[in-house]
């Protein structure tokens, strides 16, 4: 487990005064507590200097700070939500988290990550009307009745008092490893038996204490589902779900608590799914995702792209997912995208940054494994969208299933969608995607430029890298941009 943490660690030599960020995370914490829930307080719990938090050069530092780490929390935040969703064990999510957190330090993981939960951790209590703004909150969206977990409190009171105990644990170890990495330097040259042994340790501390901000995601995630408009969850319905589950010859959830409330809304009045079985087949819907920065590109791709699903008599979606570094000009464009009608986007810039940083970590992690564009074609197609991202022009990728996609920069594939008149009667024996690809490759030649960018405080950034297209060894160059929207 330690040679895996390891792995995913490659700080960026970024220096933050995190420890402004523990002071104000724990006064967070400390004011989440509730007389109306027995057993969930942490009014024992250290709490820093009121004039620390009062003074108005600190709060300054705070709110400079907090302004720099808002991205990094926000995308731990919807990593833990996302994983947790999906039922996933807690080993696995926290390795998750390390990933998206290796340019950053170890004592600047672990606060960012506690920075994260108590946001997690307040919807929580929010939606139980836990204190006078969660009451008024329930008062507006007239929930006149409080799930029934509130009325068994008494049987959650140790499930309750485990989680404060353990967010309590986490403050304290958070603490302990942000004093340790803030030890005069000369310490740390000297070597002595007992710093090496501590610094050791700091990595698994580190993995435990992310580990139990998902147990308390997870637990929380239950909890949250006990509020679902289902009969109450005992033992006997418990074991009636394992029997059918067994039974069926499909994949499940894990637990019906896992299932969100929008989830189930959109199920019963899209799907329309009313107690009897039923089964929704979505391999049959063709995706298309673009992006780029050129509006006139987008308008015109959207256009010809729906005229030829429609002349194809295929179920198609687009969705555009913009470009790396969303500035105001992408996100002016979705809500041109969003007005017109032209097709899906995701909903919030932060969303848009967080598609292409997932696309990087993935790129970064297939490398750090040792594959290569020639022995795993999941990374030649990163690369292949990655490098799409590095021109202004459009591009777009249409799949259907996970064998069939084709993929084009923005003037290749609108040359081809106009001349589908010459490339339609293929369809009926290779399907769209394959003879849209087959018509693609038609316009390759050896003339191509491709271009890669990563920003300079990128991590891991390789010395060398091959070309999707024709596999050769990418030119090195230095950029500088001046983007102004």
């Amino acid at each position: 487990m330690k040679e895996q943490i390891q792995a995913t660690h490659s700080p960026d030599g970024r220096e933050f005064d995190i420890k402004l960020l523990l002071y104000v995370i724990e006064d967070i914490l400390h004011h989440a507590t509730s007389p109306s829930f027995p057993g969930l307080g942490l009014a024992e719990a250290t709490l820093p200097q009121v004039d620390v938090l009062n003074d108005s050069t600190v709060l300054s530092g705070i709110s400079d700070m907090v302004e720099l780490l808002a991205q990094p929390i926000n995308v731990t935040l919807i990593e833990i939500s996302y994983k947790c969703s999906w039922g996933l064990d807690s080993h696995t999510i926290t390795l998750a988290l390390f990933n998206i957190l290796s340019s950053f330090s170890w004592d600047a993981k672990v606060v960012i990550a506690l920075a994260a939960f108590p946001i997690y951790y307040g919807r929580f209590w929010l939606v139980l009307g836990s204190n006078a703004l969660a009451s008024s909150m329930v008062l507006l969206t007239q929930l006149t009745q409080l799930p029934d977990m509130i009325k068994r409190t008494d049987s959650l009171k140790p499930k309750f008092e485990a989680i404060t105990n353990l967010i309590k644990v986490m403050l304290d170890v958070t603490k302990c490893i942000v004093d340790f990495m803030e030890l005069p330097s000369q310490y740390v040259v000297l070597n002595p038996p007992e710093m090496v042994a501590a610094t050791a340790s700091i990595s698994i501390a580190v993995y435990w204490t992310l580990r139990s901000i998902v147990a308390c995601a997870l637990q929380l995630k239950y909890f949250n589902g006990m509020r679902l408009e289902t009969t109450t969850w005992d033992e006997v319905e418990e074991r009636k779900f394992k029997s059918i589950q067994v039974s069926m010859p499909w994949f499940s959830v894990h637990h019906p608590s896992l299932l969100d409330p929008t989830a189930i809304k959109y199920i019963k009045e899209v799907w329309h799914f009313n107690k009897k079985p039923l089964l929704v087949i979505e391999d049959g819907k063709y995706i298309c995702l673009y992006g780029g920065g050129n509006l006139d590109w987008v308008r015109r791709f959207t256009n010809m792209t729906r005229v030829v699903a429609e002349a194809a008599s295929i179920p198609l979606e687009m969705m555009c997912v913009g470009k790396n570094n969303p500035r105001k000009k992408v996100w002016k464009i979705s809500n041109i995208i969003l007005a017109e009608k032209l097709s899906h986007i995701l909903p919030d810039p932060t969303l848009i940054w967080f598609f292409w940083v997932r696309l990087e970590s993935m790129w970064h992690s297939k490398m750090q494994h040792g594959k290569t564009i020639e022995n795993d074609p999941i990374r030649n197609e990163i690369m292949t969208i990655l490098s799409f991202d590095g021109s202004d022009k459009g591009w777009a990728v249409i799949s259907r299933g996970k064998s069939e996609m084709a993929k084009a920069k923005g003037d290749s594939i609108l040359k081809r969608l106009a001349q589908f008149d010459q490339w339609k009667d293929h369809i009926g024996e290779v399907g769209f995607v394959n003879a849209l690809n087959d018509n693609l490759n038609k316009l390759l030649t050896p003339q191509h430029c491709n271009h890669l960018i990563f920003s300079c405080t990128a991590k891991n950034i390789p010395e060398t890298v091959v070309c999707a297209t024709c596999k050769r060894h990418m030119e090195k160059f230095t950029m500088y941009r001046c983007c102004r929207d």
